[in-house]
């Protein structure tokens, strides 16, 4: 399971939306999470093939302005195993 939250300024009228896509030329979306106010997201990794994917969170401001960012890059094993490719990703790690 990955639980991801933006960090972004919290200001009244924000509101978050992430996209979990294949890591590929394609940018296949596999997840999504329509705009909430709620600036939490999580993926239970063990429904995904393997391969790799990377979390795209959006962020649209009050006034309808969008920011989008590539946050964390993941590889899924054959075996189900998750690492985390700390070079790409943009996200912080909590334990």
């Amino acid at each position: 399971m990955i639980k991801l939250t933006n960090l972004s300024v919290v200001s009244k009228g924000n509101q978050y939306a992430w996209i979990v896509l294949k890591d590929s030329k394609n940018d296949h979306a596999i997840a999504s999470q329509d705009y909430q106010s709620n600036n939490c997201f999580q993926i239970d990794c063990s429904t995904l093939n393997s391969g790799s994917y990377k979390v795209r969170g959006i962020l649209r401001d009050g006034l309808g302005r969008k920011v989008s960012q590539d946050t964390l890059f993941f590889y899924v094993s054959p075996t189900g195993d998750l690492s985390i490719d700390k070079k790409k990703s943009q996200a912080r790690m909590d334990k």
